[in-house]
């Protein structure tokens, strides 16, 4: 019977022995796993995610408010994407509901990818928000550049310069800003970084003020932005002055031709 006793007593503390290693061992499971979420946690807080996308770059074609302006995005996904994708911060911007999406060229038919109402490489406009909804048969290829381009009215007075970001599967990130300058507006290739064009100078001069003598006039003109070509411009009135029209035009001394 002592032996019988002995042999229990063992047995039962061989049992005890066990549960408190396999106590011990689940404890450090949860330590760990414990750790590993205070160390995801911190990879959130610190940025330190892995970006959905590698590019995602955005410029536009004309920093001047009313224009027609030509918005070009290029995109490249760290992953393949089948969900919708939008871009914000577009707001004062004019556009139709139904966005028409162009091709670019080297840009791997990114325009379509996207369907809105049925309709191929097009996209929905809301209140400067831009929903892309990925068509059923396509999808964004990981590390492929897809890129497009759409074209929006700028607003009529000049904005602050935006924050636009794109978003896809609940990740949101800053888009890529170009930061150069373009009409000689400074961070003028960004979008929605706008001016409204002015002449910071404007004189006119003439060589003679006896009448009925021949007069040169002298035009001088200087302007906040490069202004493109062609451009008509309306000299008035020059009443009782005579010419023989078309009017000759010549370069004066310092002036840029």
């Amino acid at each position: 019977n002592t032996r019988l006793c002995s042999q229990k007593v063992t047995l039962w503390c061989a049992r005890l022995l066990f549960k408190i290693r396999l106590a011990t061992r689940q404890h450090q499971i949860l330590a760990a796993m414990m750790r590993l979420l205070v160390l995801a946690e911190l990879i959130c807080l610190c940025g330190w995610a892995t970006a959905l996308f590698d590019v995602k770059s955005i410029s536009q074609s004309s920093p001047i408010v009313n224009a027609q302006n030509t918005i070009t995005v290029t995109l490249q996904a760290s992953v393949t994407i089948t969900t919708a994708i939008t871009i914000t911060g577009l707001g004062g911007a004019n556009a139709s509901t139904a966005l028409s999406l162009q091709s670019v060229s080297g840009g791997n038919s990114g325009n379509d990818l996207f369907i809105y109402n049925s309709v191929r490489s097009t996209a929905q406009f809301d209140s400067g928000t831009i929903y892309f909804t990925i068509a059923n048969d396509r999808s964004m290829a990981q590390n492929v550049a897809y890129a497009f381009s759409f074209i929006l009215t700028n607003p009529s007075a000049p904005i602050a310069a935006p924050s636009i970001s794109v978003e896809s599967g609940g990740t949101s990130e800053a888009m890529v800003l170009p930061n150069t300058a373009l009409l000689s507006v400074a961070n003028g290739a960004n979008p929605l970084v706008l001016v409204s064009p002015a002449f910071t100078t404007f004189t006119l001069a003439q060589s003679c003020p006896l009448a009925g003598a021949t007069n040169i006039l002298t035009l001088t003109l200087a302007s906040n932005v490069d202004i493109p070509t062609p451009l008509s411009l309306t000299l008035s009135p020059l009443k009782g002055a005579k010419a023989a029209a078309p009017v000759a035009l010549s370069a004066a001394a310092g002036g840029s031709a």
